[in-house]
Order: structure tokens, then C-alpha cells, then sequence
């Protein structure tokens, strides 16, 4: 059975991927400061 995958789908899901990574990227620098200030020195 050979499947083809539209490159509309494969884009879509590219993209849903590279938002997921941004997402992680952006929750990371969030965070980072936060630890920062919750050092006591």
C-alpha cells in the first residue's frame, strides 16, 4: 500500500513543529530569569 502525503499536510505539521519548538524556546527564557531571582545572592 503506498501512501502520498500532500505537502500541504507535511507543511502544516512542519510548522505545528517548529511552533511547539518556539514555544519551548520562549517558556526556557521565561523561566531562566525567574531562577535568577529566586537565587538569594
Amino acid at each position: 500500500m503506498h501512501i502520498k502525503m500532500p505537502s500541504q499536510f507535511v507543511s502544516k505539521q512542519f510548522k505545528i513543529y517548529n511552533l511547539k519548538l518556539k514555544e519551548v524556546k520562549t517558556l526556557q527564557e521565561l523561566t531562566r530569569p525567574n531562577i535568577w531571582k529566586l537565587k538569594p545572592y
